[in-house]
């Protein structure tokens, strides 16, 4: 059985998006907070698409591949993890005040049928279903915000953003 890392915070989602993608590959010896510091998440915005994809890069091997797609068509998605891919999703959330990003790692087990790992902050990985993973997948946009720290890429406030991974 795999060893998942749960998400224990609100601002770590990218870092354990890598992790648990390393996990998924077999890859298990690795460091949790090495991933961690080179995401550099933010105590409240949490991880950045450029720290992440940067990390992302560093930390997968090389018998893996990876492709990038900024909102994507939800076949595309679909038909990679039909395919024995893994993908990692960025996606948009909100509820009645607060909106933001989050990352999760989604695999197929069945028709209709995928593994999400940390598909809600600390939760165990869930079984969701196509339409589930297709709300995921819907085009959302934030507000720009920016402070004296941080500026944005349209790839922080346009969503999903999406990493398919699959050995090569």
């Amino acid at each position: 059985m795999k060893k998942y890392r749960l998400q224990t915070d609100g601002n770590s989602c990218g870092p354990i998006a890598i992790y648990n993608t390393l996990v998924y590959f077999g890859y298990n010896d690795i460091s949790y907070r090495k991933i961690r510091y080179d995401c550099n998440p933010h105590p409240v915005y949490g991880t950045y698409y450029t720290p992440f994809s940067e990390a992302l890069c560093k930390w997968i091997p090389n018998d893996i591949d990876i492709k990038y797609v900024h909102q994507p068509e939800k076949s595309v998605v679909f038909d990679h993890l039909d395919s024995g891919g893994v993908a990692i999703i960025c996606e948009h959330w909100t509820n009645n005040r607060y909106f933001g990003q989050h990352y999760f790692v989604v695999f197929k087990i069945q028709d209709r049928t995928y593994e999400a790992i940390n598909w809600f902050t600390g939760k165990q990985p869930t079984l969701i279903t196509k339409r589930q993973l297709g709300s995921s997948l819907i085009r959302n946009m934030d507000e720009l915000k920016c402070s004296d720290k941080w500026c944005g890429t349209i790839n922080d406030v346009e969503y999903p953003n999406v990493w398919l991974l699959k050995r090569v």
